[in-house]
């Protein structure tokens, strides 16, 4: 019998309730505006750092919980425009405290295309 060997396939994290957010406006401008939740299995994909979850056809990095929260500061600070499109509401600053901290990923930040 020959030595062990590793294999390619994806392993399997755990399975999260999500954001799926916004960041940038049609000029670039930095905003941060949630679309819509969802929930996936996380990934890590070989060769790349990170976590990853599916959506849309494509991989997409993980953003942390903690990052969330440090996007809710830049708003509350009024550093960054923060709205929700799935809750009704925005730059409300009471409402922006009542969201649910969560890990998130952006729309526009498209990983690996699922082959």
């Amino acid at each position: 019998m020959g030595d062990l060997k590793g294999d390619t396939r994806e392993r399997v994290h755990y399975s999260e309730i999500l954001w799926v957010v916004t960041g940038r406006s049609r000029n670039g401008e930095e905003l941060f505006g949630i679309q819509d939740s969802i929930q996936r299995v996380v990934f890590s994909l070989e060769g790349s750092p990170g976590k990853y979850v599916r959506y849309r056809d494509h991989y997409y990095p993980l953003h942390s919980k903690a990052e969330f929260e440090e996007k809710r500061k830049q708003a509350l600070d009024g550093h960054l425009h923060f709205y929700s499109n799935h809750h009704g509401f925005g730059q409300d600053k009471k409402k922006i405290r009542s969201v649910s901290s969560a890990s998130f990923i952006y729309e526009h930040e498209t990983g690996p295309l699922i082959i």
